[in-house]
């Protein structure tokens, strides 16, 4: 005889997960509003912890996860004051004299004048009166434009001029991002002198994507190769500015971002070679894990790549422990830990489209594909209602900070995401064939150059259409907030709709059975890219 099926418990307890790992991210962020001393707030949570206990002991389970959602709000708040404490820059006494080294922190990029801009850490720089600035302080680096320095490069100053990165008259959105990127202060290094590079892990970091970048685009030169190498590692330097704006106003600026797809293809081709030759499950995890890692290193830094390899790594461990990936709960712990490190990247635009991105994926584009397969075929509805999921969910940020959005995004992207696959996967196994055999990555690495010359070549075609993108005053980004959770026109009945997964039962309700493969890597995560010249140019 059949055990007894136990009915399923009730909504807010399959919530509860949710719940509390939404409190801790609002908690990490509420200092950044309040200003919350860490004492008071961890001296409720303690209260509320023991509350929680009590109404365990009693049986009310409503009012318990209730509590432990309080007790993680505070937890967070507590850590977020002692996190926003601890990344804040120094106060300088600014403008000031000084002598010394810094370290070149980022690749240069084309200033508001004829000169490049990078974000450096000093390594020693001291005053005239015998102080010095703290080492690590972040600094705004002002460069020549001739032979820009590689990231990783030792500068030596001489009496260079420290002086504030921002000042009253600077627009809010410069001196948010100088908060965001913890810059004390800016540098103007008008001949700068080479010496010699960081050492240490920082050192050995610097080389590996050094390396990684030159062989990702072997035997490339010029916009396809910072195609190739933008779309396998993420950003967009050394792209000319007219194929930036072509990006950007084709709506697929996004594909030059680290998704978790990319992250994914790492991870699962490791397992599979891993698997082919026989190792363990355990030991191939732990080895995708190393290279997983690495791949992340390789990458440009920013919110899409923290992103990625935290719900990379998360949906390893679920792999470790034979436990079904739960994707908002990836998303929510990945966020979490973003924040756990650094509150201040909620106000992020590469972290807001990133995590609005895979958001849209899970929740407007299910039933937005159930809808289209009435009127087109079912693989072309998945990959419309992908890039329409996308585009609906990020409008409201891009328009928030940008204040321009892409019209012919949604339908370019239906034929560049999926051109823009092969293309990431090739150039990776070009990276990795290239290591053993050069020969064998310049001609992947050829291969993935034709495919981003079709790329650019479309989204030049798209942004030369009339109305192609428009510019949106901020105020728009709240009715298209409300656009893209307004799902109603297309919301799907109880019925199956794809291959192997099925609409809600409940009209509105969440969407708990898993997406399609393809959606469960999580997308593309857009990120911010650069504002166009003369369009919000940094003073």
């Amino acid at each position: 005889m059949a055990p007894a099926a136990h009915p399923p418990a009730p909504l807010r307890l399959r919530l509860a997960p949710h719940l509390v790992i939404a409190a801790a991210c609002a908690g990490l962020v509420t200092p950044l509003a309040v200003g919350s001393p860490p004492g008071p707030a961890a001296l409720l949570c303690a209260a509320a912890c023991l509350a929680a206990a009590g109404c365990a002991a009693t049986g009310r389970a409503g009012a318990g996860v209730a509590l432990v959602a309080v007790a993680a709000l505070l937890a967070g708040a507590a850590w977020g004051a002692v996190r926003i404490d601890r990344t804040a820059p120094p106060a300088l006494d600014l403008p000031v004299r000084v002598s010394g080294t810094v370290v070149v922190d980022t690749p240069p990029v084309a200033g508001a004048r004829d000169d490049l801009r990078a974000r450096g850490v000093v390594d020693r720089l001291t005053v005239p009166r015998g102080g010095a600035i703290p080492p690590g302080t972040r600094l705004l680096l002002d460069l020549p434009a001739a032979d820009p320095p590689a990231v990783g490069t030792r500068l030596r100053v001489a009496g260079g001029r420290l002086r504030p990165a921002s000042t009253s008259t600077s627009p809010g959105w410069w001196r948010r991002w100088l908060g965001r990127q913890g810059i004390a202060a800016r540098l103007r290094i008008a001949t700068p002198v080479r010496d010699g590079r960081r050492g240490g892990i920082a050192g050995v970091r610097d080389r590996w994507r050094a390396w990684a970048g030159r062989e990702t685009a072997a035997g490339l030169s010029g916009d396809v190769a910072a195609l190739v190498r933008g779309m396998a590692l993420g950003g967009g330097s050394g792209l000319s500015e007219g194929a930036a704006d072509a990006f950007r106003d084709a709506g697929i600026w996004h594909l030059l971002a680290v998704s978790g797809q990319n992250v994914a293809v790492v991870a699962v081709a490791t397992l599979a070679m891993l698997g082919a030759l026989g190792v363990a499950r355990r030991p191939a995890v732990a080895g995708a894990a190393v290279v997983m890692l690495a791949y992340c290193l390789a990458c440009d830094g920013g919110a899409s790549v923290g992103r990625a390899g935290i719900v990379g790594a998360l949906g390893l461990a679920a792999e470790l422990r034979s436990a079904p990936r739960e994707r908002w709960h990836l998303l929510l712990a990945g966020l979490a830990l973003l924040l756990a490190h650094q509150p201040r990247a909620i106000a992020d635009p590469g972290l807001q489209l990133s995590f609005a991105a895979v958001a849209g994926l899970f929740l407007i584009a299910p039933p937005l594909a159930g809808w289209l397969r009435g009127w087109i075929p079912g693989r072309v509805a998945d990959l419309a209602a992908m890039a329409g999921a996308a585009s609906l969910a990020t409008a409201p940020v891009v328009v928030a900070h940008f204040g321009r959005l892409s019209l012919a995004g949604l339908l370019v992207n239906v034929v560049a995401v999926p051109l823009a696959a092969p293309i990431v996967v090739i150039a990776l196994a070009g990276l990795a064939v290239g290591a053993v055999l050069p020969v064998a990555g310049v001609a992947l690495a050829a291969v993935a150059g034709a495919g981003t010359w079709l790329l650019l070549a479309i989204a030049r075609a798209g942004a030369a259409v009339p109305g192609a993108a428009v510019d949106l005053p901020a105020a728009a980004a709240a009715p298209l907030a409300l656009l893209a959770v307004a799902r109603s026109p297309w919301r799907a009945s109880c019925a199956p709709v794809g291959r192997g997964w099925t609409a809600c039962a409940r009209r509105g309700a969440p969407w708990s059975s898993p997406p399609p493969a393809s959606w469960r890597a999580g997308g593309r995560s857009p990120g911010p890219g650069r504002p166009r010249r003369g369009r919000r140019v940094p003073p």
